[in-house]
């Protein structure tokens, strides 16, 4: 025979061969799985055990073993994780597809949101107004459906991200207390917040993913009580934070309370019929929690009510308010009599910087932009420039730059320039650096921080002093005016502005023209013009930190945030809205608005009158002269928008129509 011998390493594969034969031959005990063809030129696999026997020099004497054919079992592997790829391909496509879907949608219906939100501040007819506020609803559902949709499909792919960041906690639930405050108020439920002492002040995690959960799981808690309470409480050990949200509402059975963060899980079909929603929030809580390296439960009895319990690892640390207002503690005091020139675009701005800096004894000039800034600048000398850094026609850092190129031409000492700013992003300090000013102050504005940056970029020498007692202020004692803290926080206000007199009369002015803003903001959102809602925000958001706004601020805050990331939230505006609503109302109930409605009274009697001539004269389709005049110059209406559409349709010669609206408003005053 020309081949009497055949070795078994003929029969490997040979994409194996290459495997098998660097296996080292001192392995003593083996196992391999590779595969071999057969004499019909079938491919086998084959699971190979053995153990090499060896003499006493280390010498192999033979292989004690056995070869087994596993090609059935590869069959079966080989298609199971054909079937996984698949199962897992389909999901993937699903989960993009609804991704890309309530992604899509969700720019219409934030502009359905957002034009009907507009148009409900409009006159318009009851049964108009019902209609749209039918549709807003419907869109507000269907959004937050969308908006759930989407975060669940991001969870399920991995595709959320978490923004580690260092937080103060009581701020964060503040927010959330106050955007559900007017919706248990009007169900008349409770709502409680308890703060254990053992929770501390500042801590590193995902503020944003928080509020998310306490969103969904506080919102349920209201959906589901109609009388007692919701009740929050906030408790800490050395290595977790517990939140516990409770409420007296309608319970669960055991079975429920199993399959609570089921995705699109709800109590019975019912439920969903009832209440609404699409049982995505606990299950996207549940995702979250766990993600943030957290655990969640429930306990329920059926009609007694629901407790969700959840747990985060945040870690402490050391964090000062961001609203730090509170000057009647030790601050500096500048013995010098300064000439300080005050930029800033916004009025209430510069009144505030003008009254806290004439109480400490400077002389104050203001401008509203970096044009009339560097005319000032050239027409007379100051120690010392405080210069906003967002603002129309030339903004703070042109400025600065032109006013430094303006002295390097003329051969002029540099003015002392130091940033006011509500931003606190480095790249800004860093910007407002390289454009020539020498200090950097945050608004809301801290005026003991402001004085001591003016003292180290002027290095004159300062003393310290005891503002409670230097400065007493009125209404800090003991306050007539009940108000609560998440609306506004009146003892900063009162020590910044000096008394209540003088911070609700700022408020009032702010609230007046706040709803126009909010309006325009609304419309950047909807135009998905990212840019111009962190101008606008940021503009709010500096306003109301100063007036101590609390909701607002943080509310303002957050929009600003999500801008600068391209995101816009039609909810956050909403909730603007709601924060306004607070705050028209705690005016409403303060001796303020008693001598306002007075005066309020006396105009809408006037008003009255002229719009009764006015209405025999349109009957007859005609129009008296005299009283257009009067309603053309009417300043002090609260009705103007009303009253401006009547004029237009008078114009229009809409005579009927203009009757019509004349009526309605007639009944208004009446």
């Amino acid at each position: 025979m020309p081949n009497p011998k055949r070795s078994f390493t003929d029969l490997y594969h040979p994409d194996d061969v290459e495997r098998l034969s660097s296996i080292s031959p001192d392995v003593g005990e083996f196992s391999y799985e590779y595969r071999i063809v057969a004499k019909s030129g079938e491919v086998k696999w084959v699971i190979e055990h053995g153990v090499q026997v060896k003499d006493d020099d280390g010498m192999v004497l033979y292989i004690d073993g056995f070869i087994s054919d596993i090609t059935h079992r590869k069959v079966m592997e080989n298609e199971l994780k054909a079937a996984k790829e698949k199962a897992e391909q389909a999901a993937a496509a699903r989960t993009a597809f609804l991704a890309n879907m309530s992604h899509e949608i969700r720019t219409p219906m934030n502009a359905i949101i957002g034009f009907s939100d507009l148009m409900l501040g409009e006159a318009l007819r009851e049964e108009q107004k019902s209609h749209l506020t039918t549709i807003n609803r419907s869109a507000r559902s269907l959004l937050h459906l969308l908006n759930d949709i989407l975060d669940s499909a991001k969870l399920d792919k991995g595709k959320l991200d978490l923004d580690y960041r260092d937080f103060l906690i009581r701020e964060e639930l503040d927010l959330v207390i106050s955007t559900f405050w007017l919706e248990a108020k009007r169900k008349k439920v409770g709502l409680v917040l308890n703060v254990d002492d053992s929770v501390a002040n500042g801590y590193r995690g995902v503020p944003e993913r928080i509020r998310q959960v306490l969103n969904n799981l506080i919102g349920n808690a209201v959906k589901f009580t109609h009388e007692g309470e919701v009740t929050i409480n906030v408790k800490s050990d050395d290595k977790f934070v517990y939140f516990d949200v409770s409420d007296t509402g309608i319970g669960m059975t055991q079975e429920q309370v199993e399959r609570v963060f089921d995705p699109f899980s709800q109590a019975d079909a019912s439920m969903s019929r009832k209440y609404g929603g699409t049982g995505l929030g606990t299950t996207i809580s549940k995702q979250l929690v766990e993600l943030m390296g957290g655990n969640i439960f429930a306990r329920s009895e059926k009609g007694k009510g629901t407790t969700f319990t959840f747990r985060l690892p945040l870690k402490v640390v050391e964090l000062d308010e961001c609203i730090s207002n509170d000057t009647t503690s030790k601050a500096t005091r500048i013995e010098t009599t300064l000439n300080v020139l005050v930029v800033d675009d916004v009025q209430q701005n510069l009144e505030l910087l003008s009254l806290l800096l004439k109480r400490a004894g400077h002389n104050v000039d203001t401008a509203t932009d970096g044009l009339i800034a560097l005319e000032k600048m050239q027409s007379q000398s100051y120690d010392v420039v405080l210069m906003d850094l967002q603002m129309p026609k030339l903004d703070g850092l042109e400025a600065a730059k032109q006013r430094r190129e303006f002295e390097k031409e003329n051969s002029l000492p540099p003015t002392p320039i130091i940033a006011l700013t509500a931003s606190v992003l480095v790249q800004d300090k860093h910007a407002a650096q390289q454009a020539g000013m020498e200090g950097f102050a945050n608004k809301p504005v801290d005026f003991a921080q402001l004085m001591e940056e003016v003292a180290r970029v002027l290095n004159i020498d300062t003393s310290v002093i005891d503002n409670a007692k230097e400065n007493p202020v009125i209404g800090t004692s003991e306050s007539s005016l009940k108000v609560d803290k998440n609306v506004l926080d009146l003892k900063k206000a009162v020590d910044l502005w000096g008394s209540e007199e003088a911070i609700l009369q700022e408020v009032d002015k702010f609230s007046s023209t706040c709803r126009d803003k909010i309006d325009e903001l609304m419309g950047a959102a909807i135009r998905e013009d990212y840019k111009a809602v962190a101008t606008l925000s940021h503009g709010l958001k500096g306003t109301s930190g100063n007036l101590c706004l609390t909701t607002f601020y943080h509310t303002t805050r957050e929009i600003e945030a999500q801008a600068l990331k391209s995101i816009v939230n039609i909810e956050e505006i909403n909730r603007l809205r709601d924060a306004l609503e607070r705050i028209e109302l705690m005016l409403s109930e303060s001796p303020l608005y008693a001598e306002n409605a007075i005066n309020e009274s006396i105009d809408n009697a006037l008003l009255l009158s002229h719009l009764e001539a006015m209405l025999d004269s349109v009957e007859q389709n005609m129009v008296d002269e005299e009283e257009l005049t009067f309603l053309r110059e009417v300043g002090c209406s609260s009705h103007k928008e009303q009253i401006t559409q009547i004029l237009l349709d008078i114009d229009d010669f809409e005579f009927e129509l203009a009757h019509e609206r004349i009526s309605t408003l007639i009944k208004e005053l009446k």
